[in-house]
């Protein structure tokens, strides 16, 4: 008999972008942690361009949702991103996480389409440890 600690994995198609590596795996495991596993970890491009194969790829794999780790020195890439899968994928379900007291990173994300990671998602990555505090 095996026993499982937590709360059931969801099947839910999760993709994450964060820049750096360290990122997206503390994002994965706080995704495991909340129930979603087998989330697809991306890195964060430091330049968006829509014309690129791999962002073709992503609108293919259909994911349910995107999480997004804002960078604040340089967010526009991750904002233009979101506007892009807003206007490809409307049924995606698009949130941000990161250091949300910037009022530019906060503005920006939702004037894009984003939903802010304040409650749910986001509270779980910043308790899990992967989100910068």
């Amino acid at each position: 008999r095996i026993e499982r600690n937590g709360p059931p994995a969801m099947a839910l198609k999760v993709t994450i972008f964060a820049a750096e590596e360290a990122e997206r795996q503390h994002l994965g495991a706080a995704l495991t942690a909340a129930g979603v596993g087998g989330a697809k970890a991306l890195a964060l491009p430091t330049a968006f361009r829509a014309t690129e194969p791999q962002w073709h790829q992503l609108l293919q794999q259909a994911p349910e949702a995107v999480l997004i780790l804002l960078p604040p020195a340089n967010p526009e890439t991750a904002f233009e991103l979101i506007t892009w899968l807003r206007a490809q994928a409307p049924q995606t379900h698009v949130m941000v996480v990161g250091p949300l007291e910037l009022p530019r990173l906060i503005v920006g994300a939702m004037r894009a389409g984003a939903v802010l990671g304040a409650k749910g998602m986001g509270r779980v990555a910043e308790e899990n440890g992967a989100v910068p505090a």
